[in-house]
């Protein structure tokens, strides 16, 4: 996703060649200043030169910030796990937990007809893949319902719940035996 806000390399040369109009006006300025016989005229162009030579000293300040920053995105992405920004990676563990809690209370469901051990290696197995699969750079771009099915399909075998999966009786035993009618 673009940030709107975002300041482009062509936002940062702008501002590059404005510090030096502004630099180039407030010195100038400070010259004429100081060649006028007229006192209240080189008063006003001494004012006027340190108004730019302000806006100025304003600019090597943004520019300075504007690197410091970008420096400490790129720290940022080379130190977050895949090249990620802290915010990407935030994004990728709300997602993981989501996908994780949707899919667990299909789990859950079914936990009363398996073991314990089942149920753990299942939620395991789960979180493992779902780690595995933020890994992509396309993660966060998939809708999160494609993520829920996909991973609701890994446990399609689930026994019905509330039955127990090593029941002997199929589905088919289960149905109304024919009485005697004699």
């Amino acid at each position: 996703m673009i940030d709107p806000l975002a300041i482009t390399d062509e936002d940062a040369e702008g501002l590059s060649r404005l510090a030096q109009a502004q630099l180039r006006l407030a010195t100038r300025l400070s010259e004429r200043a100081l060649d006028e016989p007229d006192v209240d005229a080189a008063c006003h162009l001494a004012r006027a030169s340190e108004r730019v030579a302000r806006g100025y000293r304003q600019s090597l300040l943004l520019k300075s910030r504007l690197k410091r920053d970008r420096d400490a995105e790129a720290r940022e992405a080379a130190a977050a796990p895949g090249g990620r920004t802290v915010h990407e990676q935030s994004q990728i563990n709300q997602r993981i937990r989501e996908v994780f809690a949707a899919v667990d209370r299909v789990i859950a469901e079914h936990a009363e007809a398996l073991d314990d051990e089942d149920v753990d290696d299942m939620r395991t197995f789960l979180l493992a893949t779902l780690e595995d699969e933020s890994q992509d750079h396309g993660f966060l771009d998939e809708p999160i319902e494609a993520h829920i099915v996909r991973m609701r399909e890994m446990f399609v075998d689930l026994p019905p719940s509330g039955g127990s999966r090593d029941s002997d009786e199929t589905e088919d035993e289960a149905e109304v035996q024919p009485t005697d009618s004699s």
